[in-house]
């Protein structure tokens, strides 16, 4: 079947698929229709233009497809061409071989038959590029006093004017003066420049060809000597801890190297310069009292970064903060009263560093039974906080004897009273004094019972005691007495006689 003929055939099927492919379009998933072989082309060169329907927009087979293409300067070209089979076609247009070419450019294709249009755009536009001074090898990065060689690509046949411009670090092109400027002036499509570079940091150049905008490239030169700045941080301790950590920072980060640390000038250790250029040291303070002290940083310098030293804007200062004490009193849980004053206490304090010392303990209530405080303190001292502490004991009551003490006898009963007996009760503190005597049974002869009492008092406990004596059986006298008779018979009893006791 004749091709023509068959696509003709095919040509409802086509439309159909157009219209499904719109509706794929609008879901955001098309791709481009038409496109250049080149985005950046040199002056006279062919610029190739092309297209097909793989975005589904639909270039239809045999159809002409015409292309308007305009420029800087006024420059307008067109080409036509007819699709495939497959809606794909290309054409060329011819750009200017002179300084007029150099710019942008855009482009229309219209489907004649299905009213497609596509749009896309193309340049030609100088391009940059730093290489070593060879002008071979390409790089971006360069070392201080290299020679940098900027090649402007892209100009076309026929002589080109290039101004270039190059400006160190620091500079701006729009209001320093360009550290260099010098027109190249030469043919064929490329151009190339050279400079030695001095300053590190990050470079600029430009080429401008004439009547046209600048295109501007950048380059990075490193290897010089670069300045630091070190600083100290502050750090904190409390007298008697025997390690803090120091620390400084040295800017900008040389990556290596290290840090030398000094407290009131005398040497506290070294540490490597890490992340973030912080460098670190254990150092050990126990020899210093509290106070504050000078932290002085020395970075020594590595690869090209220069050495710095904190001191003095930027040294830091390590607090040492004086110690807490504590003051410990111990007591026994308890005394007895003995009338004087009890100091049965003791006291110390401690603390960081050493610190280990006894106190004067001070009483109050300490003499009479009952509770008693002891307490010490502590004063502030350079390196110590004050503290103190107190503790209660119990001053016991004295225990007391009381002695009850009767006479030899014998005692015989007499019919009075017999009070033969006497009573002290003595105790701690000089405690002696007489006591009542109670009597039981002290009249009648037999065994009597003296005794004696101390109640508790405010310093003394009670006590008692009794002893036994013994009240003897009087004596008695029988007297018989008889008239003086003589007494005559008479026949009876005689009872001239008496007779009494005592």
């Amino acid at each position: 079947m004749n091709a023509n003929r068959f696509a003709h055939l095919l040509f409802p099927v086509i439309r159909t698929l157009v219209a499904l492919a719109l509706v794929f379009q609008a879901s955001g998933t098309a791709l481009a229709a038409v496109w250049t072989d080149q985005a950046d082309y040199t002056p006279g060169s062919v610029v190739t233009i092309s297209g097909d329907n793989r975005d589904n927009v639909g270039y239809l087979a045999d159809e002409t497809v015409h292309v308007d293409v305009s420029g800087p300067n006024g420059y307008t070209a067109a080409c036509d061409a007819v699709a495939d089979d497959n809606g794909a076609w290309s054409c060329q247009v011819t750009l200017w071989d002179n300084e007029l070419a150099y710019g942008n450019y855009g482009y229309t294709a219209t489907g004649t038959a299905s009213g497609v249009v596509e749009t896309g755009n193309f340049t030609d536009l100088l391009n940059l590029n730093s290489f070593q001074s060879d002008c071979n090898t390409g790089s971006d990065s360069f070392m201080t006093g290299a020679t940098v060689c900027m090649k402007a690509g892209g100009l076309g046949s026929g002589t080109k004017t290039v101004t270039f411009r190059w400006w160190a670090p620091g500079l701006n092109l729009a209001s320093d003066a360009p550290t260099r400027q010098q027109s190249v002036t030469g043919g064929g499509g490329n151009l190339t420049d050279s400079f030695a570079v001095a300053a590190c940091g990050t470079w600029n150049v430009s080429a401008t060809r004439t009547g046209f905008s600048a295109q501007t490239d950048t380059f990075t030169v490193s290897g010089c000597a670069v300045a630091t700045t070190t600083t100290a941080s502050n750090a904190s301790a409390t007298y008697g801890d025997t390690t803090v950590t120091l620390s400084a920072t040295v800017s900008p980060n040389p990556g290596g190297g290290s840090v030398s640390f000094f407290v009131n000038g005398s040497p506290a250790g070294s540490g490597s310069v890490g992340v973030g250029g912080v460098a670190t040291v254990s150092y050990n303070p126990s020899s210093l009292n509290a106070g504050s002290y000078t932290i002085r940083a020395d970075f020594g310098g590595s690869g090209t970064f220069l050495g710095s030293s904190s001191d003095p804007a930027n040294n830091g200062t390590l607090t040492i903060a004086k110690a807490s004490s504590t003051t410990t009193v111990t007591c026994p849980a308890s005394v007895t009263y003995d009338g004087s004053a009890q100091t049965p206490c003791s006291a110390t304090v401690t603390g960081p560093g050493g610190l280990n010392q006894a106190l004067t303990v001070s009483y109050v209530n300490n003499v009479n039974a009952g509770t008693a405080t002891a307490s010490a303190s502590y004063a502030e001292s350079a390196n110590y906080l004050g503290s103190s502490d107190s503790e209660n004991f119990t001053i016991d009551k004295a225990a007391t004897t009381t002695t009850v003490t009767c006479g030899a006898g014998p005692f015989t009963y007499d019919g009075s009273v017999h009070t033969p007996c006497s009573a002290v009760v003595t105790g701690p503190g000089g405690l002696s004094e007489s006591l009542t005597v109670s009597y039981v049974n002290n009249v009648n002869a037999g065994t009597a019972t003296a005794s004696a009492s101390y109640a508790e008092s405010a310093n003394y406990l009670g006590s008692s005691d009794s002893e036994n004596f013994t009240i003897d059986k009087a004596a008695t006298v029988t007297t018989v007495t008889c008239g003086a008779g003589p007494f005559t018979y008479n026949g009876s009893a005689h009872t001239p006689c008496s007779a009494v006791v005592t």
